[in-house]
């Protein structure tokens, strides 16, 4: 169940805020997303983006400081590059500093509460973030995770870890895409 006007933060937001735009048309909610990335910067600049969206150039990390993002290949052909913090073993072409913030930094610096709902798609980081937020107590009602496990430098365990670490936090499983990579989990009051 969404509440009604949501804080809705989507972390990793790459080309593509349709899920966020989503949330306030139907929910009113007031949205936060977060993508350092220069493509991602540049788009979300030349988009017409409505009353209760606001983009933040920061990469969200398990520690405060500056990270270096490197390049992976694209997922496929024609799609925007990848940047992340998992460095890729066929090596980048291409690497990028930027400013790294923790949620619960995050939060502060916004003046705003924890999220009622959280989406994650921030390319193998997922794992720090998702245990420093546990071990912070930083806990969403609702969390949406792209799980990068797929990465041969990431591997299935350690999600199989992360879910456990948020299943010990009170989070279930509600729902799983068709690839098993998209996970929804909703924390018990």
């Amino acid at each position: 169940r969404v509440p009604e006007r949501p804080r809705v933060f989507g972390l990793g937001v790459g080309g593509n805020v349709n899920f966020e735009l989503t949330m306030i048309r139907e929910h009113g909610a007031i949205v936060d997303t977060f993508d350092p990335t220069p493509f991602s910067t540049e788009w979300l600049a030349s988009q017409v983006l409505p009353a209760g969206f606001n983009h933040h150039p920061w990469a969200v990390t398990a520690t405060d400081g500056a990270v270096r993002l490197e390049q992976r290949k694209a997922a496929r052909p024609g799609a925007a590059p990848m940047l992340s913090l998992v460095p890729a073993r066929e090596g980048g072409s291409g690497a990028v500093t930027v400013e790294g913030l923790r949620l619960p930094t995050i939060v502060r610096r916004l003046g705003c509460p924890v999220p009622d709902l959280l989406r994650m798609d921030i390319e193998g980081a997922e794992y720090p973030v998702l245990e420093d937020m546990v071990a912070s107590r930083f806990l969403p009602a609702q969390l949406l995770v792209e799980f990068h496990h797929r990465f041969p430098e990431v591997g299935l365990e350690a999600t199989r870890r992360a879910v456990a670490t948020l299943r010990s936090a009170g989070y279930r499983v509600a729902a799983v895409s068709d690839t098993g990579r998209e996970v929804t989990f909703v924390r018990s009051a």
